[in-house]
């Protein structure tokens, strides 16, 4: 895995591999040549007054044939430094892009960025005698990383806080690209912005992470201009665009207008997630997947077999009922999806969905929804599905037999509690079966008194029998 490489910086024509006078994207990547522009790195370097902000990393990432990089740049001022006719300001930009087999496995941006430190170039006499620039090509060699430090195994702590909540939120609007153009400001320091900005990323799937763009140091940026979408700020506040300025101090958000404000509600299944939940610390592969999931429910799609934490099951509890009865998977035959829906509790919608809708689980959904709609081949024809009927669910097993009309396995019964064998009772008979059949099998007398209304005459069965019923 390659590390690849960027200089931006002010040279002078004697310097320059571009024979070219001021500040100048000096050394491409390498390994990026024909592939990657300036610009697309160039449009993310604001350098504010060196009595500001001496040093600060911008975060983004950059799409190259498909693939998205992680760019990090280190951008900081040289105040020794002086052009060829003495004159100050002088900043150095060394940027690392990192692959995405680098980068996916880093749950906080910044992660890398320590990393990062030892292979750093410090001063512009750093970069023209370093052995990875080439002075006639204008270029900068990639670099091999070495060991890698391991991610936080324990992830990042949930946000703690009302206040910490609305910016997660408001960042995910950000991230979609539904926030009209919204910026997070953050009032304070570089430091203390990144820890933020780290934390908030960390809480979103990769997918919209690298959508995000931020800049710790943004003192009097043109926010208008700026492709980055969460900056802060020390002493200048930005100018123009659409922001959301947090004032940590006060643990205060100060919205341009109400629309704004509007954002930060939770208004899909992902972000009810954030809002009310956020279980505990999660690894990224965790975060990746309860996305996939609030997709799935969203917009009714294929399960894929990710089971829900507890948390997201309480948030979305009707956004998952509606998935169940309208969504176009097969985990049960469409027939059965609205009664499913309909006749189970919120826990029992929570508990199917934290089991992954596992085979068990949604034979016992299937049995409650008969028990308590009162379903029999009379008022619901739809045979119960195949496959749940061999998960050995006790209930399903007894009740699967008004369709199939296979014999009922009196071992099953035994497993079924006394509440539900006398509603099991009332349905078998409705279906046909008899008081004496009913002994047969095993249910007590108290049993086929509290069934006795609705077991048919012997009168009754011969009609079914003669016109099919």
């Amino acid at each position: 895995m390659q590390i690849e490489q960027y200089i931006y910086t002010r040279l002078t024509a004697d310097q320059s591999p571009h024979k070219t006078t001021g500040f100048q994207s000096a050394f491409m990547p390498a390994g990026l040549v024909g592939k990657l522009h300036a610009v697309s790195l160039e449009s993310h370097i604001h350098l504010p007054d060196s009595t500001i902000v001496q040093d600060k990393r911008t975060v983004f990432w950059v799409e190259i044939d498909r693939i998205h990089w992680q760019v990090i740049l280190f951008i900081s001022s040289l105040p020794e430094a002086r052009d060829e006719f003495g004159r100050a300001g002088i900043s150095l930009v060394h940027g690392f892009l990192f692959p995405p087999e680098i980068w996916r496995q880093f749950r906080n941006p910044l992660r890398l960025a320590h990393a990062m430190d030892e292979h750093r170039l410090h001063t512009i006499e750093d970069v023209l005698q370093s052995p990875m620039v080439d002075r006639k090509t204008g270029t900068i060699s990639p670099f091999s990383p070495g060991v890698l430090p391991a991610d936080d195994a324990s992830g990042c702590l949930p946000p703690s806080n009302d206040t910490e909540r609305a910016l997660l939120a408001l960042c995910y609007r950000i991230a979609k690209g539904s926030a009209n153009n919204s910026a997070l400001v953050y009032k304070g320091t570089s430091k203390a912005a990144e820890l933020l900005f780290g934390r908030i990323a960390s809480y979103l799937p990769r997918e919209l992470r690298q959508r995000l763009a931020w800049d710790s140091g943004f003192d009097a940026g043109k926010l208008f201009f700026s492709p980055s979408n969460l900056v802060a700020y020390s002493v200048v506040p930005p100018v123009t665009g659409y922001q959301a300025t947090f004032h940590p101090g006060q643990e205060r958000i100060e919205y341009t207008d109400a629309a704004q404000e509007a954002l930060i509600r939770p208004h899909d299944v992902f972000s009810r997630w954030l809002a009310f939940c956020l279980d505990h610390s999660m690894a990224s592969d965790e975060v990746d997947a309860v996305y996939a999931l609030s997709r799935i429910i969203q917009e009714k799609l294929p399960f894929t077999g990710a089971a829900a934490s507890p948390g997201f099951a309480r948030a979305n509890e009707e956004a998952i009922r509606t998935w169940l009865a309208e969504g176009t998977d097969p985990l049960i035959p469409r027939e059965w999806r609205g009664p499913v829906a309909k006749y189970l509790t919120g826990k029992e919608v929570q508990e199917l969905a934290t089991g992954g809708f596992s085979d068990p689980l949604l034979a016992g959904a299937v049995a409650k929804a008969i028990l308590r709609g009162q379903l029999t081949p009379s008022n619901f024809p739809t045979h119960p599905p195949t496959a749940l009927l061999n998960s050995k669910e006790p209930r399903l097993a007894v009740l699967g037999t008004m369709w199939s009309h296979t014999p009922i396995d009196k071992h099953a019964l035994l497993d079924i509690v006394i509440e539900e064998r006398e509603q099991i009772l009332v349905l078998l008979a409705k279906a046909g079966t008899t008081r004496e059949g009913a002994r047969a099998l095993g249910f007590t007398e108290d049993e086929i008194k509290f069934a006795d209304a609705h077991f048919h005459s012997r009168f009754g069965r011969m009609v079914r029998s003669f016109f099919g019923r």
